[in-house]
């Protein structure tokens, strides 16, 4: 494509939730520094002019970072759609009503199941009730909602059944095939249950968007955790018209982060690739 449809903007790796299959592995320690005003900006310019409509903001938790509200603010001073991919759990209604009043257009949530013994135990004590509440008060905002969920073998029963409950709300379920990196990788055995269930068919997004790591540096997507550049220092631009890597993703060759992950001779011959970029 001449030009990214979108982009996802991790604006933090710090969360204040600790799920078990999180493909992060993050620690519970704050890298706020890493974003100030001056270069909230020049992020915002940068992902203008190289064509994007549409910035996912992500983490970590996106909502734990201070300058969150400010960061929108500057997308939207760009004419940049702006969505949210989060946990649910820092949602109230006084911030609601601010990302109305900033035309945030989509939020999307987290939840592995429709109830709660079986959600907490994956997410933590409590918090199927708190983003449950939360989806309510989406619901009763101008912004869009939809639910991600990852299936393992303790919650794929709990899942259908959630799913069932969306689609009699009218809110689109995303069921994902966990990536086996981070955390996820230390149970891969649970997680593969996924590979017998048909999972995001026909959603493959590569080679129209790309993702910015919390330290500037460019990379295929939020899994594909490779450096293709760095937003503070190289020209975007250049990047996504020129690097072999984004041709790579835009093929149907089935999902790169994951092969790289798993196959030594893949990854050998995809980081001597970007040495010549």
């Amino acid at each position: 494509m001449k030009q990214p449809v979108s982009c996802e903007w991790n604006i933090t790796n710090y969360c204040n939730l600790k799920c078990s299959f999180c493909s992060m592995n993050s620690e519970h320690y704050k890298d706020f520094e890493n974003l100030n005003t001056i270069k909230i900006k020049e992020v915002a310019k940068k992902i203008k002019e190289v064509g994007c409509l549409y910035v996912s903001l992500s983490g970590g938790e996106p909502m734990s970072h201070p300058m969150f509200f400010d960061i929108i603010k500057e997308l939207r001073k760009k004419n940049l759609e702006v969505t949210i991919s989060t946990n649910g759990t820092l949602i109230n209604s006084y911030n609601i009503k601010k990302l109305e009043k900033l035309k945030v257009k989509w939020i999307q949530i987290s939840l592995h199941g429709n109830q709660a013994n079986v959600n907490d135990k994956i997410m933590g004590k409590n918090v199927y009730n708190t983003i449950k509440k939360n989806i309510e008060l989406i619901k009763q905002s101008n912004i869009g909602i939809s639910v991600a969920s990852v299936m393992t073998t303790e919650n794929k029963i709990s899942i259908k059944k959630l799913h069932e409950e969306l689609k009699r709300e009218n809110i689109p379920h995303i069921i994902r095939k966990q990536m086996l990196v981070g955390r996820a990788a230390l149970i891969e055995k649970e997680l593969n249950i996924s590979k017998k269930i048909k999972i995001e068919k026909n959603n493959k997004r590569c080679g129209y968007f790309f993702a910015i790591a919390v330290n500037g540096d460019i990379q295929p997507c939020g899994e594909f955790k490779i450096k293709l550049g760095n937003i503070f220092k190289d020209n975007l631009v250049k990047i996504w018209k020129n690097n072999p890597m984004l041709r790579m993703c835009s093929k149907d060759s089935g999902c790169l982060a994951e092969i790289y992950e798993n196959d030594e001779s893949f990854r050998m011959q995809i980081n001597e690739t970007i040495k010549k970029f």
